[in-house]
């Protein structure tokens, strides 16, 4: 059903946020200025 999708995408985005250390942010940051 769509409200289980959206349950699943904000738990994804809460996830994605916690899993965004300064060290994350840093190679990413990196990958994007290489291009």
């Amino acid at each position: 059903t769509e409200e289980w999708e959206l349950l699943l995408q904000k738990r994804a985005e809460m996830s994605g946020k916690l899993a965004l250390s300064p060290e994350t942010k840093g190679i990413l940051e990196g990958i994007k200025n290489k291009k």
